[in-house]
């Protein structure tokens, strides 16, 4: 399909609801996915079943002593059976981002659902503030807000008595950990009620997020007036942010810059023209945020993550939004050491729940209920898994794939998917991106791959082995043109195209000394490294290291992989190029594509977003020019919480709808096309009043 230029008479559209995109489809009298999903693909069922009828109708008009005439019909007959059954289970390709990972999981740490209240318990001795309210009042209602926004108005409202049952493992905190979150959610509360209450009383045009709203004494305006305003607002936020200053001054490196934040904006507010900013209101939420989730098993969305690296980073402005990043490989290790043990609670939660032995299902030996986050990812393994084995077995009668490889893009940095596919037992493919280069000065962006070798039945899961999904070995790079004797793409295969601060490559990363002890036992065979070496060109004098997206910068590296050749050119294959592979983009045939499922994908960040647009296209980037017009109505969906019309757009222009939902949703839609795919002898086509499986899948 050739790019767009103008919108179909049918365009993709914006859905307020997931129920409201499937009675687009479908209407009312069957509102699912499985439904959904098949009207999509009717035309291109339709079309190529007409074409395959019209061969069928030639053959069968020549004569019957014809001795090519019957295997012509069983073959043409075949092909329409291959193809009935390749369109009327499309290809659903997830790509997963950070709105994923969603709500906490049950784990040694504390929920962050819980922390409000354990903030306003601290913030009870702080007394009331001029306005009346008390200080525990403020600090809850504010803290609850912070975590609807985040996390989605369920997780402030569970019931009490769940969040009770995490009181002990609150009490696990560290008292100046709560006092930080306390007096920064606070502050928080007072700066974003100033500038709104300075906003009521401002003149002019609204201002940019960055630009000051000054306000005096002496304004006169809507309540409170330029007088109520400085005693109710402006005198406690000033007392606050003196306290959150020599509370934080001094410690280490990460509360220097809130120190340093909290000196910036008492200097705006004793000024001779006092301002305030949106800037820094959304700066002092996102601190608070950061405070409240240290110490829970919560994962941090993608902004929460940026003001991480804020805090981390030696250059920090305050007015920036995103991280000053001086060396893209050190933010690899700053995302380990925030992600590393959420990870470890996230599979100690899998290790303690999971079945002991092989025998699949929803609750473990323990009888509880995986998480929502881990019925996410355990629904996509399943999906992977069930394509992986169609892949494997179904081609046509001159040996061409019916079907794609089985492959899940992924933009966040966490391992979820990948520790699904190691509990459910099945081996995979691992497809991450590196850096080759000198210290300072990358020579190539490369995609490396590894394979993950399936644990065995019975084996008892334990926290080793995270360790032999994060220490790899084996590696080999992985070009436009794959080798068909090393790339074996009969597996499911993740792409982390984000990179992947959590996976360590050994032979080339530092290990600590846990990892090093894993590496010790599982061996000395580095045989691998060789191979590469030579694939890389040498490495004379040059290092291998693992790259993330975080900016536009890194973003356009892997723009410039499509364009650039291997460090080592072989000359039998003269179009190589640094991308990845075009069969992990297109469909099985030359009529088919997939149908992308993005979930979740951190819109917001343009890097992400291009980065997404571009994986989804790409197979129609790479067709140059091409008149045919794409099978399917639609090209697939994006489901997130949250998006703007400008997120949107260029999506909407890729044959994308885009839904608002919570991924709690789609998690049945998976599991039941899951099922489809597994089941070779399933007809779900065009014309059928209901799914013969609808709610087994489940």
């Amino acid at each position: 399909m050739a790019l767009s230029t103008s919108r179909r008479n049918d365009p993709p559209a914006f859905f307020p609801s997931w129920d409201d995109y499937l009675k687009r489809w479908k209407g009312t009298a069957d509102p699912t996915f499985c439904a959904a999903i098949t009207d999509i693909y009717a035309k291109a069922v339709q079309d190529a079943i007409r074409e395959l009828d019209a061969e069928i109708a030639k053959v069968q008009g020549r004569p019957r002593d014809d001795p090519d005439r019957d295997e012509l019909l069983r073959g043409y007959e075949k092909d329409r059976d291959q193809i009935r059954a390749r369109l009327a289970f499309p290809w659903i390709t997830p790509v997963l981002g950070s709105g994923c990972l969603g709500l906490s999981e049950a784990g040694s740490s504390a929920a962050v659902e819980a922390i409000p209240r354990l903030l306003a318990d601290q913030a009870r001795a702080w007394g009331r503030l001029p306005e009346g309210r008390s200080a525990a009042e403020v600090v809850e209602t504010f803290g609850l807000s912070l975590v609807r926004s985040r996390l989605g108005p369920m997780a402030s409202d569970r019931d009490s008595a769940e969040a009770s049952s995490r009181t002990a493992q609150l009490d696990a905190l560290a008292q100046h950990d709560v006092r930080l979150a306390a007096r920064a959610t606070l502050c928080a509360h007072l700066l974003t009620r100033l500038y709104f209450e300075v906003g009521t009383l401002a003149d002019g045009a609204i201002a940019r997020s960055e630009e000051p709203l000054t306000f005096s004494s002496d304004l006169v305006g809507p309540t409170p007036r330029g007088a109520e305003l400085v005693d109710l607002l402006v005198v406690p936020l000033k007392a606050q942010l003196t306290l959150l200053r020599s509370e934080t001054k001094g410690r280490h490196e990460q509360l220097a810059f809130v120190a340093d934040f909290a000196q910036a904006v008492l200097k705006d507010l004793d000024a001779d023209e006092p301002s305030v900013t949106r800037s820094d209101a959304t700066l002092m939420s996102e601190i608070a945020w950061h405070f409240m989730t240290q110490g829970t098993s919560q994962y941090p969305g993608w902004s929460d993550l940026l003001t991480q690296l804020i805090l981390a980073s030696e250059s920090a402005v305050r007015s920036h939004r995103w991280p000053h990043l001086d060396n893209l490989s050190a933010a690899r290790a700053r995302l380990h050491a925030q992600f590393i043990q959420t990870t470890v609670d996230s599979w100690s939660s899998r290790v303690r729940n999971a079945p002991s032995s092989s025998t699949k299902g929803s609750r473990g030996a323990t009888g509880v209920s995986p998480s929502a986050r881990d019925g996410l990812y355990d629904a996509v393994a399943e999906l992977l898994i069930a394509q992986a084995a169609r892949h494997a077995s179904s081609t046509d009668r001159e040996g061409r794939e019916q079907f794609p490889p089985a492959v899940a893009f992924v933009t966040s940095f966490d391992l979820e998917l990948e520790m699904a596919l190691l509990a459910a037992r099945t081996p995979f493919r691992l497809v991450v991106p590196f850096y080759v280069g000198t210290a300072s000065e990358a020579k190539a962006f490369v995609w490396l791959q590894t394979t993950i070798a399936a644990l065995p039945p019975r084996t008892k899961l334990t926290l080793n082995h995270l360790f032999a999904l994060r220490v790899t070995r084996g590696w080999s790079l992985l070009t436009s043109h794959p080798d068909a004797t090393k790339d074996d793409f009969t597996l499911p295969i993740v792409v982390r195209v984000a990179g992947s601060p959590l996976i360590k490559v050994e032979g080339f990363d530092d290990l600590d000394e846990q990892e090093e002890k894993y590496a010790t036992r599982a061996g000395s065979d580095t045989a691998w490294v060789g191979d590469l070496v030579g694939s890389l060109g040498g490495l004379p004098g040059r290092t291998l290291a693992g790259t993330v997206l975080l900016d536009e910068y890194t973003a356009l590296h892997q723009w410039a992989a499509e364009l650039a050749q291997p460090p080592h050119i072989d000359p039998a294959k003269g179009e190589e190029r640094l991308g990845l592979p075009a069969r992990l983009f297109k469909g099985g045939m030359a009529t088919d594509a997939r149908f992308w499922f993005a979930l979740g994908v951190q819109l917001s960040d343009e890097a992400v977003r291009h980065r997404t647009a571009a994986v989804v296209g790409t197979a129609d980037l790479r067709s140059h020019v091409n008149d045919a017009q794409r099978t399917t109505e639609r090209a697939g969906v994006v489901v997130n919480r949250r998006t703007t019309p400008n997120e949107r757009e260029v999506f909407l222009w890729q044959g994308l709808d885009v839904v608002a939902a919570t991924y709690e949703r789609v998690v049945p839609a998976l599991r039941h096309m899951a099922a489809h795919t597994a089941n070779p002898d399933l007809r779900r086509l065009p014309g059928e009043r209901s799914c013969t499986i609808e709610g087994g899948a489940a």
